[in-house]
This record gives C-alpha cells, structure tokens and sequence, in this order.
C-alpha cells in the first residue's frame, strides 16, 4: 500500500500536470475575430469548461 505522503505528492503532480496541459490547450486554441469564431468557442468549451471535457488526468 503507498504511503500517505506518496499519494499527497502523486496528486499534486497531477494538478500540475492537469494546469500546465489547460495552459497549452487555451494557447493552441486562441479566439479568432472571423466567422470561425463560434467553432473555436465550442472547441475551447469541450477543452477547457466545466463538465465533460478532455483532461490530463
């Protein structure tokens, strides 16, 4: 069984690795000012939102 402290630490490299992905995400998907704006919206939602979306971990 992994020790308290294991687990403590597993998690918080999981948050930091779950941010640093959310960071590169939201730069890869930048909002445009054309028409294929409301695409790159709903992109940046399933992305990025609350609720089912990709994630790191």
């Amino acid at each position: 069984m992994a020790e308290p402290g294991a687990r403590l630490e597993l998690g918080a490299r999981l948050s930091q690795t779950a941010r640093e992905i959310e960071t590169v995400l939201a730069a890869l998907l930048p909002l445009p000012a054309g028409p294929e704006r409301r695409v790159v919206e709903a992109m940046r939602y399933a992305a990025l939102g609350g609720g089912k979306r990709l994630r790191g971990f």
